[in-house]
């Protein structure tokens, strides 16, 4: 196994505990400690850590990882379009279907109450 920095082992602390909190942090902090490899001391991969320490299968930590993603380009496309619409507040409220992970960024966004329409087909809410 690996021995994390201080520094290393600080932000894991930290990001844990982000995790616990709502759906943005979470998906983050998760996205993080992925990126990071901040799990190397304890676990060999990332799965097994998600799944000893949080109880979280791979499945849900990617849902969590793309909510995040999918929140922040929410709020960028608000901001540069200057809209005031609301952002979601449930992980629910992305409206996850099975072609979306497939189309990966070809969908700017997931649906939220029929206000975002994607990249190839502007006529039609997703």
């Amino acid at each position: 196994m690996y021995v994390l920095s201080p520094t290393e082992a600080a932000l894991r602390a930290k990001l844990e505990q982000q995790v616990l909190t709502g759906f943005v942090l979470r998906g983050q902090a998760l996205r993080s400690i992925k990126r990071l490899k901040l799990y190397r001391d304890r676990f060999n991969d990332f799965e097994s850590y998600c799944d000893e320490v949080f109880g979280f299968s791979m499945l849900y930590i990617e849902r969590c990882m793309l909510a995040a993603e999918t929140y922040y380009s929410i709020e960028e496309y608000l901001k540069t379009n200057s809209l005031k619409e609301a952002l979601p507040t449930k992980q629910s409220q992305l409206g996850y279907s099975r072609h979306t992970r497939k189309l990966g960024h070809d969908v700017k966004f997931c649906k939220i109450q029929g206000l975002f329409r994607s990249k190839t087909s502007p006529k039609k809410a997703i």
